[in-house]
């Protein structure tokens, strides 16, 4: 880390820009600079990276859902979820937002390839007072041999140069994706370092080529026969004085055009020829410049794992495909979100039980947009739709259609129970207020001979 005049007593506030301005990111930089500073500074001046890890940390952190069940693990204990939210409320308190803490995790996944936290408690062990969110860059692992699962890998950083193993209840580390025999993590964002440093050194070099031929520039000649006509005497005795005289006359042309305000008329002899401005550079000779930009655009979308339209891209695909591109990259972000879950249910669940409070916390992320609701919603109303039919049709028992239908071990009321008259599968709708219970029968008669549901009795 960059550190200040006082040591490790005050961290220097991050000024990327103008790092850049200063000239301090060159070649030579990026040949010294460790991959993940690279990440760092990237992340503040690229603007693929920085949108990617813009649109990464709010995707995965539309709002969550926090709940403290008893040992029966369905029921919200009242005791260890105002707890909960005790601890929250630490967090919004000491951070201003537990977004920030949530958002420390997704940038350490992103950028670095792991979630990384430490519960912190207080001197007695008691009550939780933090969740920390160190750089797992600084983390490494060796191997060790334990005498129940053989090789293991166990964590540790460098403290004062002395190895602190840090295999304790309290922290967590969950690598991205490793490789096998590998406890380090895989960064998502780091196959997009090529291309990103491909394409601003690109754009480096344009803007060279705009700033130098990008406007038309004064073409003026200078008639040397003219001139050596009205060289003085003396500075024609020797070549070396000839030269010195007619640089001298260059440099005052020169001097003199410089200083030359919009609204001037440049008047001259006639030994200086003012010929048509030259310099523009024309689309022909840009004209590759823009389908290679366009493959570096894919391949930055491909690297970061994004999608066009996040990046203000216009690819043309249907309406279809574009649903299924998201739902993909929506099924990559809960691939992470369901790894962040497990991180902070373990934390909090553990911080309950620091308290004496046998509990299981529940951390669910929200939706990313309502349409995943609407596909929640009719997903479980085939569901229930599904169940209804098997009970009408004699194959499944009123309790066990409950249980599949709504999640429940048992229906309201016990059998027997009549659906034929309200329920229409195809069309119309139920009126919960119309349905009757109805002792005299166990089941609609909708099954034919054969013994197949008669779907036709089910709409009648």
């Amino acid at each position: 880390p960059n550190l200040g005049s006082f040591g490790n007593l005050i961290e220097r506030q991050p000024d990327a820009d103008n790092d850049w301005r200063s000239g301090c990111f060159d070649t030579s930089t990026l040949d010294r600079m460790p991959t993940a500073d690279l990440l760092n500074l990237l992340s503040n001046l690229s603007p693929d990276l920085s949108r990617a890890l813009w649109d990464f940390l709010r995707m995965t952190n539309p709002g969550h859902e926090v709940k403290a069940y008893g040992r029966d693990g369905k029921t919200v204990d009242a005791r260890a979820q105002a707890s909960v939210e005790a601890f929250v409320a630490r967090l919004n308190a000491r951070y201003g937002s537990i977004d920030v803490v949530i958002h420390r995790l997704f940038i350490n996944a992103f950028l670095r390839g792991a979630f990384f936290a430490e519960l912190v408690l207080d001197k007695r062990g008691r009550l939780a007072l933090d969740i920390a969110t160190p750089d797992s860059r600084y983390l490494y692992f060796d191997r060790h041999v334990d005498p129940v699962l053989g090789p293991i890998w166990r964590p540790f950083q460098f403290q004062g140069g002395v190895r602190k193993y840090l295999d304790l209840p309290t922290i967590r580390y969950v690598p991205v994706d490793p490789l096998p025999g590998s406890p380090y993590g895989r960064a998502p964002a780091a196959p997009a370092l090529f291309t990103i440093i491909f394409a601003m050194g690109l754009l480096h070099d344009l803007r060279r080529v705009v700033s130098q031929q990008g406007y038309p520039r004064l073409d003026i000649s200078m008639d040397l026969d003219a001139l050596l006509k009205k060289m003085p005497p003396e500075a024609a005795a020797s070549n070396t004085e000839r030269q010195a005289w007619l640089q001298s006359v260059l440099t005052g042309i020169q001097t003199h055009i410089a200083q030359l305000q919009p609204e001037d008329t440049f008047v001259h002899t006639s030994d200086i020829v003012m010929n048509r401005p030259v310099g523009t550079v024309d689309s022909s000779s840009l004209g590759g410049v823009d389908a290679l930009l366009a493959t570096l655009d894919r391949m930055a979308l491909r690297a970061l794992k994004s999608l066009p339209i996040l990046f203000g891209i216009s690819d043309g695909v249907s309406e279809a495909n574009a649903n299924r591109q998201y739902e993909i990259f929506i099924q990559g972000l809960k691939a992470l979100q369901h790894l962040a879950e497990g991180m902070l249910e373990y934390f909090l669940t553990l911080a309950l039980q620091a308290e004496g409070l046998q509990a299981t916390v529940e951390w669910r992320f929200s939706e990313a947009r309502a349409a995943e609701m609407l596909r929640d919603a009719q997903t479980s109303q085939l569901v229930m739709q599904n169940a209804m039919y098997k009970y009408q049709a004699g194959w499944i028992s009123q309790d066990e259609a409950a249980h599949e239908g709504a999640d429940r071990d048992k229906a309201d009321v016990p059998e027997p129970r009549a659906l034929s008259s309200v329920f229409k599968p195809e069309g119309g709708s139920v009126n919960p207020a119309a349905v009757q219970a109805d002792p005299g029968a166990n089941r609609a008669q909708s099954v034919n001979g054969n013994g197949h549901l008669d779907l036709k009795a089910l709409e009648n």
